[in-house]
């Protein structure tokens, strides 16, 4: 499992208000050093999983 699967399935388990463990609450996710993007693809992967995953559940 990638880094960023295991991480978009940790975000899935306290944001999906179907899942047992569901936080309830607002969550925010800083990025920080975005402008390093570049040196680390990882971070576009996830932030793009992430808007595709907001946008498209219901």
């Amino acid at each position: 499992m990638s880094r960023v699967d295991a991480v978009m399935e940790d975000l899935e388990s306290i944001f999906n208000p179907r899942s047992y463990t569901y936080a309830k609450t607002p969550g925010v996710i800083l990025i920080d050093n975005a402008q390093f993007s570049t040196d680390d693809p990882g971070l576009s992967v996830f932030a793009e999983r992430l808007l595709n995953t907001a946008m498209t559940q219901s």
